[in-house]
């Protein structure tokens, strides 16, 4: 008795099948070609490494140098020194509490080198920490599965979640929402923070 209600249940398998077949138009089975996978060596691999204090002080010391180049700044040298070392307790206070990584602070020089790029203007010693802090931020975000909520940058830097946020969001309305970093543009930014250390 099974082996007829088996049989029938065969039957009308191989017949839904023969109808799907003809509704789509296939006679006959297509072969399947198998092709031999291999992996391909990423151009860039990316360091997981905690971010270390000269990277982090390169960083700031490149953007001030082009900040004083190009906006000629009359402020006084002891005022941006301050405001400088400021920024720099700031990362770095970030970066150990946070464990950020050198990726992160990458990401955040090449968004703030863009945005430099778009106008330079936008960056002076007045905006500096502002900027920077929500390139930094925005760079986690888009790195990271797991992100850090505003509430915890905001505890660390004494602010409140909605100043996070604007934060994040003027870097985001400077740049156009273009995050998108290719390998070389990663590679040569990463150079640059990382030559002569």
């Amino acid at each position: 008795m099974q082996t007829s209600n088996s049989q029938a249940e065969g039957e009308m398998e191989n017949d839904e099948n023969a109808e799907i077949q003809t509704a789509v138009g296939l006679t006959e089975l297509a072969t399947v070609v198998e092709t031999q996978v291999t992996e391909m060596e990423p151009k860039v691999q990316f360091d997981e490494q905690e971010a270390k204090d000269s990277l982090i002080e390169r960083f700031i010391v490149n953007i001030c140098i082009n900040i004083q180049n190009v906006h000629q700044s009359r402020q006084n040298a002891s005022e941006i020194g301050q405001k400088m070392n400021l920024l720099f307790n700031a990362i770095l206070t970030l970066r150990s509490t946070l464990s950020l990584r050198i990726l992160e602070i990458t990401l955040s020089a090449i968004y703030l080198s863009r945005m430099w790029e778009i106008n330079s203007n936008l960056i002076t010693f007045d905006s500096l920490a502002k900027l920077m802090i929500g390139a930094l931020i925005v760079a986690h975000r888009y790195s990271n599965d797991d992100v850090i909520p505003n509430t915890r940058w905001g505890e660390i830097l004494g602010l409140n979640a909605s100043t996070i946020e604007q934060l994040m969001d003027q870097v985001l309305v400077i740049m156009d929402f273009q995050l998108n970093v290719g390998p070389e543009e990663y590679q040569y930014a990463l150079d640059q923070l990382t030559r002569q250390q």
